[in-house]
């Protein structure tokens, strides 16, 4: 083989190498990113390595919730519970989806150990993801919202107008009350101050989790989450 040859060989593999020394050896995690302000495939830290506290609160503040997440939303589990997690989310976000079911384990898992808040975030410009979250907040109002959200997730593709009134009669919502919910202020509202408090708090993507005033993002597992609960229940302790 001539120089020319063994040249463009070395060079090969010496890329070959680099990819893989980079993909193998470098510290932090490489995930798909939730889709949200910034979106795409990107380089993230771990898991939980974000550790500050929402607006106005430290960790560990009962406050924290009052002052950062005020306003009704939907949420599961008692008031006096030793955890709270305060999730943002967007339905037409198919990672927001799969939290949706590491949260139901979670709940399944600790009971009124945990309480679980729901806050919207929907993705800017998308008016069909806008108006499933406003169709979310009129289930809201008949006690429907969990119920709600299942069927949303489950039928991401289909977020048009038409399949968020079908999925309203499959819950048996009154539909006079649901129409006039859909495009009343007050459940606009409701989304416009979730998203103000999702900007305020550094939201940038979605899910992301607040337990007890800690920002979490990334890519989280039951597991993972389970960890960070279980530290939370031996420190509160």
């Amino acid at each position: 083989m001539n120089r020319a040859g063994l040249a463009i060989t070395y060079l090969a593999l010496g890329i070959v190498l680099g990819f893989y020394l980079g993909g193998h050896l470098g510290g932090d995690k490489v995930v798909l990113e939730p889709r949200g302000i910034s979106g795409g495939r990107q380089k993230v830290l771990p898991p939980g390595n974000d550790r500050e506290p929402a607006p106005g609160a430290s960790l560990g503040d009962s406050k924290w919730l009052e002052n950062a997440f005020a306003g009704t939303a939907p949420s599961r589990g008692g008031e006096q519970a030793r955890i709270t997690i305060v999730e943002f989310s967007d339905f037409n976000c198919r990672y927001c989806a799969g939290m949706a079911g590491v949260l139901d384990r979670v709940w399944d898992s600790y009971g009124d150990k945990v309480r679980i808040i729901f806050k919207h975030n929907p993705f800017p410009g998308h008016p069909l993801s806008l108006e499933a979250h406003k169709a979310s907040v009129a289930a809201f109002q008949q006690g429907r919202f969990w119920e709600m959200q299942t069927l949303l997730f489950a039928n991401q593709e289909t977020l048009d107008s038409r399949s968020l009134r079908g999925h309203a009669k499959i819950l048996g919502l009154n539909m006079e009350q649901f129409e006039d919910d859909l495009e009343s202020a007050e459940v606009e509202g409701i989304v416009e101050r979730d998203i103000a408090q999702a900007k305020a708090a550094d939201v940038s993507r979605v899910p992301t989790l607040f337990l007890n005033g800690m920002k979490l993002q990334g890519g989280f597992t039951y597991e993972l989450l389970v960890d960070r609960i279980e530290k939370e229940l031996g420190r509160t302790e």
